[in-house]
């Protein structure tokens, strides 16, 4: 049986379930808008690997997007202090 978890910033998990041994299982996810696939853990760390002759259990995992922000004040100044990503 493969579980499949999802991390932080994961909308969803496809491929857990029971598997055969030996059979290709290929694993994967969609993330929640403003993140990035960042990798699985677990049993195995890639989306496709040949299934054990045991349960497995994976988790998915995300890391938000960072944009950096640059600031025009078009000769002005900022009364405080703005954030840069």
């Amino acid at each position: 049986m493969l579980t499949l978890n999802m991390g932080t910033g994961i909308a969803g998990v496809t491929g857990a379930g029971l598997k055969e041994y030996d059979s290709v299982v290929n694993a994967s996810c969609t993330m929640l808008n403003g993140w990035q696939f960042a990798s699985w853990s677990g049993d195995f760390t890639t989306d496709s690997f040949n299934m054990p002759a045991a349960n497995a259990t994976m988790t998915a995992n995300a890391n938000p997007i960072v944009y950096n922000i640059t600031y025009d004040s078009n000769g002005g100044i900022f009364a405080t202090e703005n954030p840069e990503s």
